[in-house]
């Protein structure tokens, strides 16, 4: 992925919003699923650098 491409949809009560990469990349790991309900400041995927291993403790 590259920086500022759309990578998540975030929905709220009040309004659903479109998430950028702030940084390019791999996407390393998805750890949040479609439709689930996550914190504020919760994690939801990990960008990686290419060629870097996945990220298995997240």
């Amino acid at each position: 992925m590259i920086r500022g491409e759309i990578i998540a949809e975030i929905e709220t009560d009040k309004a659903t919003v479109e998430y950028e990469a702030y940084t390019g990349g791999v996407m390393g790991k998805i750890v949040a699923e479609e439709g689930e309900t996550i914190p504020v400041g919760g994690l939801i995927a990990v960008i990686t650098a290419p060629g870097e291993l996945s990220l298995k403790n997240y």
